[in-house]
C-alpha cells in the first residue's frame, strides 16, 4: 500500500537517516508531510525544512510531487532561494530526496552570480531565424488557448534547479536545443517546447502536423476517426533534461527509460499544461471513465483538447519499447525496415555481431511515392554526414511512417504485413499471439462504440461471418484466444445438408446427467464437483424430445457449495429455425434429470468443421444488436459486465468479428441514398476497401486514362454480385480474382455488371441461397453486392460485354454496399430528391431495379467531385472542397501581409480530380508569440559606451521600435481599491511562497518596458495593505485593433484593474483573480474576453484542474491578458455602466457558475477562503 510504504521509508529515516547533513526526520500532523533538520557548513544553526508529498501519499512512490521549503522565520535568504532550487525527485522515495537535498544544498554555490535571473526559459516552439512563420499558413485566428508553457522562469523548483545540480547551462547546449528544434520546424512540423533548458530538468517537446497534410483520404480518415483539421501531436519527455542524439545512442538502455512518448489529437498544435502533466508518460494511457465518454469523444467532432487515436496505444507501446533501440540500428547504417526487423529479431536476445546480421537488414527500402514528402522524408538520408541530426525529427518521421502507413504493419508486432491483403484498417499479422495481445490489451476498436454507434453495420458483420461459417467457408479463426467452447460431440443435418452442433452428454469429466432444480437453478452432483465459479454449462432435460440445438440451455456457475452447483438466473439459450425461443421443459416437478455439457474444451484444438459449429453456436447464444444497445444505453456499462447473458467466448467471437473487419462500411443518411431501387427491403451503405492510398491510386490512373482518352467522363459505375458466403473475406481482403467462383469465360479478372439484374444472378438470388443467415438478426440478410466506381476505358478491359472484365485492381474503387432484407427494416427510408446529382457517361449508365441509378454528389468523397460532372450543382457540392477559413481577426501573418493566398496562375483548382487536395491547410493556427521565443537569437551582452553619439542614436532608435501606450504607472488611486485583511489562518509557507513570486514579478517589470510587458504590479502596495494575500495587478496597452482597445481609448480607459486573492494553500491552489474595474459587457449580452456576468475570470488555468503549482504569477496574467484578446465567440468590450465597480459577491457567483457550466471542479472551500477576508474586514470596521 503507498501509504504504509510511505510510512515505512519516514519510519526508517526517523530512526536512522545515514544521510549526511541530515537530522531529525519526523513525520508532523499532516499524513503527506514530514520535516528533517539540514545542517550547512556555512551556518551556525540548522535549517528546519518541511516537505510535503503531492496531492497525497496515495501516489507515492510512482507518482507523486514533493514540495519543500524553510519552516524558520530567520532563514536566510539565500538558503530558502537554494532549497527552492533542489533538482526535481518526483517519483522517488523520500531517501532519494534527502540525498539530493544534501549534495545539492552543500556543493560549491558557482551558478549564482548574478546573472542566473538572466537565464532565459526557452517555452515552447517556433519560428525562423528572422521570427517569422514561413512555413506555415495562417487564417489570422489567435486561439484563446489557456496554455502559456511552463513559463516560470520555469517553475520556480524545477526550472532554476539543474543548471545548479549539473553544472552552468553552456551556450552549446542551448544552440543545440534550437539546431535540433529548427530541423523540425524546417521539415514542415509546428513545435512546442515546455521547460527550461538545464540540462537536468525535466521538459517536453511538441512536434504536430496537419492530419489533411498527410494524404489520407476521406474514407481512412472516417475509418480512423479523425478530421482533415486535427492536429496529429508526437509529445516526448526528457525526464532528466534535454539530450542530443549523440548523447542518447551512448546509453541506449538508459535513455529508453529517461525519454518517454505519447501520440495523440487536438484541436490545436500543442497541449494545455494540464494535458502535459498528464501526458506524463510514467503513467498509464488515461482510459475513459465511462462509455458515454468514449462515444461522445470519438463522435463530437467539435471536441477540444487532447485525445488519444485509434492507434495510439500500440503506437506509444512502439515507440517507448524498441524506438530507441531502432534508431540505433538506424544510425548504424540500416533502413527504417532493416531497423525495425533487426530490433523485432533480436528482442530478448543479445547483439548479434556484425558479421552474423542477415543480408535484408542491410537491403535498402524504396520511399513510397503517393505520399506528401513531409511522410516520407528520412532525416537521416537528407542530412550531411557533418551535419548534426535532431533527434525530435527522426521520431516525428518513425511516427508519421507508423501513423499514416499503419494498415502496412501489424499493430502489436509492427512488422510489415502481406502486401496483398491491403486494407483500410490497421490489424495483426499471423501470429496468434499478436492477435491475443491485439484482442486483450485493447489495442482494436471499441466494440461498445461500434454497436452503439453503427448497430446496423454490426449486424451486418455478425451476418456475414455465420453466413460463411454456415456455407463451410470460413478458414481464419480467433486462435490462441484461449476460448472454452463445449464439444460439439454428435452432429445432425438440418436444413439443405449443413451440419449443425446437437450437443449431447456423454461419460467423461466434460459432461454427465445429473438432477437440476429448476426454480433454485442448481445441479445436483453425485460424486466429484470439478465446476468452477465463473464458467459456463449447457444443461438439456432429459425428458425433453427430439436433440435440436435450440433445446439447451446456457448458464454460467455463479457459486459451489460441495456437491451443489448454483447456476445464473439469465441464460442464453439458441434461437429455433423459425426464430423462436424454445419453452420451458415440461415436467411435473422442479426438480429433474438434465444432461450437461461443461465449456472445458479448447477451441483452437477443434478441427476446422468443429471451429466453424463451435463459432455458429456462441453466435446464436447471442442477443440480438437491439439488446445490446438496449443494454449499453441503459447500464452505461461495457458488454464484459454483462456475465450472465454473454459467455466470454462468445464475447470475444464478438470482438474478433468487428476488430478484423478491414473495410469501412457507415449506413447511408437518406439525403444521400441513390435512386434507382424500388424494393424498400435494400439497405444502402457507403463502402470503402483497400489501403488507405487506394483512392489516391485510383484517382491518379482516372486522371492518367482521362488525359490519355481525352475523356469527358472519366469513371463509370458497375455492380458486383457475390454469395453472402463470400462478403466475410471481401470485406477483409478486398475485390480480387485469386480464386475461381464461377469459372471465368470471360477472362481472369473482377466481374462487373451495369445491370443489376446480372448481378443478382451471382448473389444466389436465382439458385436459392444455400445458407439461412443469423437468426437474431435485425436485417436479415438474404443477398449483398456493391456498386463500384471504374476507370472509364471499357475498351482497355479484359472484356466490356456482356461483363466488364476489369484486369487492374487500382481501377477499382468501392463506393457504395446494397443488402437486401427479409423484411421491411424501419431504418430503410426511400431515397428524397437529389438536387446535385453526379454525371455519368449517358451511354454507361448502370441499371437498378427500378431504372437507372442516380447518384447524389454529396455521396462521394470530395476528392472525386468536379465541376464538370454534377447537375445544379451548389458551391458546397461542386466547388472548391477546401474547408472553409475563420475569419482574420487581424493577429495573423497574413492580415500583415495583406491578402490572402491562392493559385498561382489565379485558377481555380476545383474543377480537376487534385491528388495534392488534401495538402491544404488553410485553416492552420498561428503559432502562440511564446512559442517564438526558443528560436530567437540569443542577446550579446556588451559593454557600451554611453557617452558615444552612436549609443545615443542606438538608444533612440531601441525607444522608438517600443510598441506606443498611454498608460501612466502609479496612477491608480490604491485607496478606491478594497483593502483586506490576510485570511485567519494564513501559513508561513504560503507567505513566503507568495513573497518570492512578488519579488519575482518585480523584477521581470524592472527589466522591460511598459508597453512590452502590458501589465503593471505598483510595489508599494505591499506596504499598503499590509496584506501578502491580496495584489492589485493592471493590464494595459492592448492591441490597438482590438474592440476593447477601441472603447478604452474613447471612455479613456488606460488599464483593466484585476484583484488576485491567494488562500492559505497557494501555491497548491489557484488564485482567485477578477475585474475590479472597468466593467466589462457580460456574455449574455454579446460581450465576451472570458469574463464572466461578476466580473471573475472563466478560465480552467484558474481551476484545479487547470492549475499547476509551478505556474509562475506572470505567465497567468499574460494568459487573462490573451483570453481578454481573444474574439471567439464574442470580443470583450466595455459596458454602458463601464465606471461601476464590480462587487466581490457577484464575482464569486460568476466564477461558481462557470466551473459548474465547464464541468470544473470549484476548489474545496473556494467561497468561504475567497470571503474570509471581507468577513475580516467587516468585523474590524464595526
Amino acid at each position: 500500500m503507498p501509504r504504509k510504504a510511505f510510512q515505512a521509508h519516514l519510519a526508517a529515516l526517523a530512526q536512522n537517516p545515514d544521510i549526511e547533513n541530515i537530522s531529525d526526520v519526523c513525520k508532523t500532523g499532516d499524513d503527506n508531510e514530514f520535516q528533517f533538520l539540514l545542517h550547512l557548513p556555512d551556518q551556525t544553526s540548522p535549517v528546519k525544512v518541511a516537505c510535503m508529498v503531492l496531492p497525497d501519499v496515495s501516489e507515492y512512490p510512482t507518482n507523486h510531487q514533493y514540495q519543500m521549503f524553510a519552516v524558520d522565520d530567520n532563514c536566510p535568504r539565500d538558503v530558502s532561494k537554494k532549497l527552492m532550487a533542489v533538482p526535481s525527485c518526483d517519483r522517488d522515495p523520500v531517501s532519494d530526496l534527502l540525498n539530493m537535498v544534501s549534495a545539492f544544498m552543500t556543493q560549491a554555490d558557482d551558478s549564482d552570480d548574478g546573472n542566473s535571473d538572466d537565464d532565459v526559459v526557452m517555452t515552447d516552439a517556433m519560428i525562423d531565424d528572422d521570427g517569422s512563420d514561413g512555413s506555415d499558413d495562417f487564417d489570422g485566428d489567435m486561439y484563446g488557448d489557456e496554455d502559456f508553457g511552463f513559463n516560470e522562469a520555469a517553475g520556480a523548483r524545477e526550472q532554476a534547479s539543474a543548471a545548479a545540480a549539473s553544472g552552468d547551462v553552456t551556450p552549446e547546449s542551448r544552440e543545440r536545443i534550437r539546431n535540433d528544434l529548427m530541423h523540425l520546424k524546417a521539415a514542415g512540423f509546428k513545435v512546442a517546447y515546455y521547460g527550461g533548458t538545464n540540462r537536468a530538468t525535466k521538459c517536453h517537446v511538441c512536434a504536430s502536423i496537419r492530419i489533411i497534410k498527410l494524404g489520407i483520404s476521406e474514407e481512412a480518415m472516417e475509418a480512423w476517426h479523425v478530421k482533415p483539421h486535427d492536429y496529429l501531436i508526437l509529445s516526448i519527455t526528457y525526464h532528466s533534461g534535454y539530450k542530443a542524439i549523440e548523447k542518447i545512442l551512448e546509453n541506449v538502455n538508459q535513455s529508453r527509460l529517461n525519454i518517454t512518448f505519447r501520440i495523440g489529437l487536438s484541436h490545436t498544435y500543442k497541449p494545455t499544461h494540464a494535458e502535459v502533466v498528464e501526458l506524463d508518460s510514467s503513467r498509464p494511457l488515461k482510459e475513459p471513465e465511462t462509455l458515454s465518454e468514449e462515444v461522445a469523444k470519438l463522435e463530437d467532432s467539435s471536441q477540444k483538447g487532447w485525445r488519444d487515436t485509434f492507434i495510439s496505444r500500440p503506437l506509444v507501446d512502439l515507440f517507448n519499447s524498441r524506438f530507441i533501440h531502432i534508431l540505433d540500428s538506424r544510425y548504424k547504417g540500416m533502413s527504417w525496415a532493416g531497423a525495425e526487423l533487426y530490433s523485432h529479431r533480436t528482442q530478448g536476445a543479445k547483439n548479434l555481431q556484425e558479421n552474423e546480421l542477415d543480408d535484408k537488414f542491410w537491403a535498402e527500402e524504396d520511399r513510397p511515392t503517393l505520399y506528401p514528402a513531409v511522410v516520407t522524408n528520412d532525416h537521416i538520408q537528407d542530412c550531411a554526414p557533418q551535419d548534426m541530426r535532431s533527434f525530435p525529427l527522426l521520431a516525428m518521421q518513425f511516427m508519421l511512417r507508423h501513423f499514416v502507413r499503419c494498415t502496412e504493419f501489424c499493430l502489436v508486432c509492427h512488422c510489415p504485413l502481406d502486401n496483398d491483403l491491403a486494407a483500410i484498417k490497421p490489424y495483426v499479422c499471423d501470429s496468434e499471439l499478436c492477435l491475443y495481445q491485439y484482442m486483450s490489451l485493447s489495442f482494436g476498436p471499441s466494440i461498445e462504440h461500434e454497436i452503439l454507434t453503427q448497430p446496423l453495420v454490426v449486424d451486418l458483420l455478425i451476418s456475414f461471418c455465420y453466413s460463411q461459417c454456415e456455407a463451410g467457408k470460413l478458414n481464419t479463426f480467433p486462435l490462441g484466444l484461449q476460448l472454452r467452447v463445449p464439444n460439439p460431440a454428435i452432429r445432425a443435418t438440418v436444413g439443405l445438408g449443413v451440419p449443425l452442433p446437437v450437443y449431447l452428454a456423454d461419460i467423461d469429466h466434460e459432461s454427465g446427467e445429473t438432477l437440476f432444480d429448476y426454480e433454485a437453478k442448481t445441479l445436483f452432483l453425485k460424486n466429484e464437483n470439478n465446476f468452477r465459479v465463473g464458467e459456463w454449462v449447457q444443461i438439456r432435460s432429459i425428458e425433453e424430445s427430439g436433440s435440436a440445438e435450440h433445446s439447451w440451455r446456457h448458464h454460467r456457475v455463479v457459486h459451489i457449495f460441495n456437491l451443489n452447483v448454483t447456476l445464473s438466473e439469465v441464460y442464453a439459450v439458441s434461437l429455433d429455425e423459425n426464430g423462436v425461443y424454445p419453452s420451458s421443459p415440461v415436467t411435473d416437478s422442479k426438480v429433474f434429470k438434465v444432461h450437461y455439457v461443461k465449456y472445458c474444451r479448447n477451441f483452437d484444438d477443434l478441427s476446422l468443421e468443429d471451429k466453424r459449429l463451435s463459432i455458429i453456436g456462441q453466435l446464436k447464444l447471442l442477443p440480438t444488436v437491439e439488446e445490446m444497445v438496449a443494454y449499453l444505453s441503459t447500464k452505461g456499462a461495457r458488454l464484459s459486465t454483462w456475465i450472465n447473458r454473454i459467455s466470454p467466448t462468445a464475447l470475444s467471437i464478438l470482438r474478433w468479428i468487428i476488430a478484423s473487419n478491414r473495410a469501412c462500411i457507415l449506413q447511408v443518411s437518406e439525403s444521400n441514398m441513390i435512386k434507382g431501387m424500388n424494393d424498400e427491403t435494400w439497405m444502402q451503405f457507403r463502402f470503402a476497401m483497400g489501403a488507405p492510398d487506394k483512392e489516391k491510386k485510383f484517382i491518379a490512373s482516372v486522371q492518367d486514362t482521362e488525359r490519355r482518352l481525352r475523356l469527358q467522363h472519366p469513371t463509370i459505375f458497375a455492380w458486383h454480385g457475390s454469395g453472402l458466403a463470400n462478403w466475410h473475406s471481401i470485406i477483409r481482403e478486398g475485390l480480387h480474382f485469386n480464386e475461381v467462383a464461377h469459372g471465368r469465360a470471360f477472362g481472369n479478372g473482377v466481374y462487373f455488371s451495369p445491370d443489376i439484374n446480372t448481378s443478382l444472378g451471382y448473389c444466389g438470388a436465382m439458385a436459392g441461397g444455400p445458407v439461412t443467415g443469423w437468426p437474431r438478426s435485425q436485417l436479415g440478410i438474404t443477398m449483398a453486392m456493391a456498386l463500384n466506381e471504374l476507370v472509364n476505358a471499357p475498351a482497355e478491359f479484359v472484356s466490356s460485354s456482356p461483363h466488364y472484365v476489369v484486369q487492374h485492381l487500382d481501377w477499382i474503387q468501392t463506393r457504395f454496399l446494397f443488402v437486401k432484407c427479409k423484411k421491411a427494416i424501419s431504418a430503410v427510408a426511400q431515397p428524397a430528391g437529389i438536387k446535385d446529382a453526379f454525371v455519368q457517361d449517358p451511354t454507361r449508365i448502370p441499371r437498378g431495379d427500378n431504372g437507372n441509378i442516380t447518384i447524389p454528389a454529396q455521396a462521394l468523397p470530395r476528392s472525386r467531385l468536379r465541376s464538370s460532372s454534377i447537375t445544379n450543382a451548389s458551391p458546397a457540392v461542386g466547388g472548391a472542397s477546401r474547408p472553409k477559413t475563420k475569419k482574420s481577426n487581424g493577429f495573423g501573418l497574413r492580415s500583415l501581409l495583406g491578402g490572402t493566398k491562392g493559385a498561382k496562375d489565379g485558377s481555380s483548382r476545383a474543377n480537376a480530380i487534385d491528388l495534392d487536395a488534401d495538402d491544404a491547410d488553410c485553416d492552420s493556427v498561428a503559432t502562440l508569440e511564446e512559442d517564438m521565443e526558443i528560436f530567437q537569437e540569443p542577446a550579446v551582452k556588451e559593454v557600451v559606451d554611453t557617452t558615444s553619439k552612436a549609443s545615443v542614436l542606438g538608444k533612440r532608435k531601441a525607444a522608438a521600435d517600443e510598441p506606443k501606450t498611454d498608460f501612466v504607472a502609479g496612477h491608480l488611486d490604491l485607496d478606491s481599491l478594497p483593502i483586506l485583511p490576510p485570511p485567519q489562518n494564513a501559513t508561513q509557507g504560503a507567505s513566503k511562497q507568495l513573497m518570492k513570486r512578488f519579488q519575482d514579478l518585480q523584477k521581470s517589470q524592472a527589466k522591460s518596458s511598459l508597453a512590452t510587458l502590458g501589465w503593471y504590479m505598483d510595489g508599494s502596495q505591499l506596504e499598503k495593505f499590509e496584506n501578502m494575500f491580496q495584489w492589485i495587478v493592471e493590464l494595459h496597452t492592448f492591441d490597438p485593433v482590438l474592440p476593447l482597445a477601441k472603447d478604452m481609448k474613447a471612455k479613456g480607459v488606460t488599464s483593466v484593474v484585476l484583484e488576485l486573492r491567494f488562500n492559505d494553500n497557494f501555491p497548491f491552489a489557484p488564485p482567485f483573480i477578477r475585474v475590479i474595474r472597468p466593467r466589462l459587457l457580460a456574455f449574455q449580452q454579446g460581450g465576451g474576453g472570458h469574463v464572466t456576468a461578476g466580473g471573475s475570470l472563466c478560465m480552467e488555468l484558474l481551476t484545479n484542474v487547470g492549475w499547476l503549482p509551478s505556474m509562475s504569477i506572470e505567465s497567468v496574467l499574460i494568459s487573462i491578458k490573451h483570453a481578454m484578446s481573444d474574439l471567439d465567440p464574442h470580443p470583450a468590450r466595455l459596458d454602458a455602466n463601464y465606471k461601476n465597480d464590480y462587487a466581490i459577491g457577484e464575482a464569486v457567483e460568476g466564477y461558481i457558475r462557470a466551473c459548474v457550466a465547464h464541468g470544473w471542479k470549484v476548489p474545496d472551500g473556494f467561497r468561504e477562503g475567497v470571503l474570509d477576508m471581507d468577513r475580516a474586514k467587516a468585523v474590524s470596521n464595526v
